[in-house]
C-alpha cells in the first residue's frame, strides 16, 4: 500500500523553508547565529519548498508582495545529506556518496572549528 502524502500548511512550509534558507546563510558565513536543528524527511523538505514556490506565484500582481526565499533542489539534497549522516573529520570524512567523478563528504562542524582554531594559534 502506498503511503499517503499529508498536506502541508502554508505556515509549516514557510517555517521549514525559512529554516533551510537560514542554514544556507549560516554556511556561507552571512550569519553567525546557529540555525535551529532541522528534523524533517527529504520529502517534507522538497514539499515545503514546492509549496513556498506556489505561494509566491499565487500572489496577486500589482499589490504589495512578500516573497518566501526558496532553495534549489540540490541545496535541499545537500542539507538533507548533512542532516542524515554522521560527520567525520577533515582528515577522515564520512564518504556518503559518489557520482560523476565527485564524492560527497560529511564533516562535523566541531572538527572544522577546532582545526580553524589550531591554525589561528599556530598549532597546525
Amino acid at each position: 500500500m502506498e503511503k499517503q502524502i499529508k498536506r502541508m500548511s502554508a505556515k509549516k512550509a514557510r517555517e521549514i523553508v525559512g529554516n533551510l534558507s537560514y542554514n544556507v546563510l549560516y554556511q556561507m558565513g552571512v550569519s553567525e547565529d546557529r540555525p535551529e536543528k532541522l528534523d524533517a524527511t527529504l520529502e517534507d523538505l522538497l514539499k515545503a519548498d514546492q509549496k513556498a514556490r506556489k505561494l509566491n506565484d499565487a500572489q496577486p500582481k500589482g499589490c504589495p508582495r512578500t516573497m518566501q526565499t526558496t532553495v534549489a533542489s540540490r541545496g535541499i539534497a545537500a542539507m538533507f545529506t548533512a542532516m542524515s549522516f554522521e560527520g567525520g573529520t577533515p582528515e577522515q570524512p564520512n564518504v556518503v556518496g559518489y557520482a560523476n567523478g565527485n564524492y560527497v563528504l560529511v564533516v562535523r562542524e566541531s572538527s572544522i572549528r577546532k582545526t580553524q582554531q589550531q591554525h589561528k594559534e599556530g598549532g597546525v
